[in-house]
């Protein structure tokens, strides 16, 4: 089938172009380009290299789109739709000048914040379990105390470097995302606007991990709280009653919203931001039984303890001396060396067996990517040992780096599950 030069192709077009133009980026638009392509009976693809088959090719960034189509027009039109897909709104203009800016800032306050963290919590367990043994002592419950505020502010802190981070992209191919810090996230910039429209109530703290990359999941649950607030007619807010839920079933967790007490108004321009957000992050979207739901994949749970008869060795390529000395303590039952020079590091990684590799990407003389590839060139079947830890990743070329190995990274501060985890699953892996 072809689209004819009539009413019914100025319709194609026009579908066409609203659903290329909606697209969160240039990747998702020129991928929509193709399927409204195939949809109308041409045989259509990117490839990187323009290809000698029949029909033409259009360039299209950093491929070339091969199309076989017997339609009127066939080469203009594909022109058209791939022009608008490489044109970029202004919204994404604004967002790649503000990630450098957004993510440089979360490096600097997550190196030292990390050191800050990690140190008041182990303080705070050593200080703890001494209370249990002698628990008269009153100003160790003062200290335990003074503490224990400490760590809550600084937890504060590190609540908001994660919500600047969520709104940018940090490791595209991670698909483990903690929910329930999202959905805050959300409320934190949106709280104000929902209950200005009616008394909000969340039932749950969401606490599932969904198989969603970060930042698509933080856009598309920020669309979908929009789109909530828009449905609500301004002056019901002494009626209305949002209500917001989770529950697992299956493979799949359901987030959900309820409103009830006011009618509703339709909003077609949040719900299609909305419906293409989700659409964008291979989120579910249902509108059904009263409840407005998005439909998210779950990923399996990380280990949470270590077996104590397990003994790693583990390495720590770090310009931060804060930093070595606070991971030293969380993982004080291993055998924990410390490079603070970069070169020091690699010259340890090639000279011995390590277990685990923690190796900081934004030191600023020698890059962790570059003691990677160092590695690589001189000892390659030590790569594996490999995490990557960040405070933020500014360039480019380093995300797109951390986008094609396939080594972990782990986010400043450190989640002491997590690492210790990390850690676990190693010498298990190794056996």
């Amino acid at each position: 089938m072809s689209v004819p030069p009539t009413s019914a192709g100025t319709d194609w077009f026009a579908a066409a172009l609203h659903d290329i133009a909606s697209s969160a980026d240039r990747a998702a638009a020129l991928s929509r380009v193709v399927a409204a392509l195939q949809g109308a009976g041409a045989v259509a693809a990117l490839t990187r290299q323009p290809t000698p088959d029949a029909g033409f090719t259009v360039p299209a960034g950093d491929h070339y789109l091969r199309c076989h189509w017997h339609a009127p027009n066939a080469h203009t039109t594909v022109e058209a739709l791939v022009a608008v897909a490489l044109s970029r709104p202004a919204a994404e203009a604004h967002r790649q000048l503000l990630d450098p800016l957004t993510s440089g800032l979360t490096h600097e306050i997550n190196n030292p914040l990390a050191a800050v963290l990690a140190n008041l919590e182990l303080a705070r367990r050593r200080v703890a379990d001494q209370l249990q043994r002698q628990p008269t002592y009153s100003w160790l419950d003062e200290l335990h105390a003074e503490v224990d505020d400490a760590r809550v502010a600084a937890g504060r802190i590190h609540t908001i470097v994660k919500q600047l981070r969520s709104f940018h992209d940090q490791r595209s191919d991670r698909l483990d995302t903690p929910l329930g810090p999202v959905v805050d996230t959300a409320l934190t910039v949106l709280g104000r606007s929902l209950r200005a429209r009616g008394r909000l109530h969340r039932a749950d703290p969401c606490d599932h991990t969904v198989a969603v990359q970060s930042s698509a999941l933080t856009h598309a649950i920020y669309a979908w709280l929009v789109h909530v607030a828009a449905v609500v007619p301004p002056g019901q807010r002494n009626h209305a009653h949002i209500e917001l839920d989770s529950f697992a079933s299956g493979s799949h967790v359901a987030l959900r919203a309820r409103i009830t007490g006011a009618p509703l108004v339709p909003s077609p321009d949040t719900e299609h931001a909305a419906r293409g957000a989700a659409r964008a992050a291979g989120i579910r979207w249902d509108a059904g039984d009263g409840w407005l739901t998005l439909g998210l994949p779950l990923t399996a749970a990380l280990p949470c303890e270590l077996s104590p008869q397990l003994s790693a060795r583990v390495l720590i390529i770090d310009d931060e001396p804060l930093i070595g000395k606070a991971v030293r303590r969380m993982l004080h039952a291993h055998d924990v060396r410390v490079a603070l020079q970069p070169e020091e590091g690699l010259e340890l990684a090639v000279a011995e067996h390590w277990d685990v590799v923690l190796l900081d990407v934004n030191m600023p003389r020698v890059s962790g990517r570059d003691v990677y590839e160092a590695i690589a060139e001189r000892r390659p079947e030590r790569c594996s040992a490999v995490v990557f830890t960040t405070g933020g990743v500014a360039e480019a070329g380093l995300r797109d780096f951390l986008e094609a190995v396939p080594n972990e990274v782990l986010e400043k501060p450190f989640d002491h599950q997590r690492l210790r985890a990390l850690v676990c699953e190693t010498l298990e892996s190794t056996g």
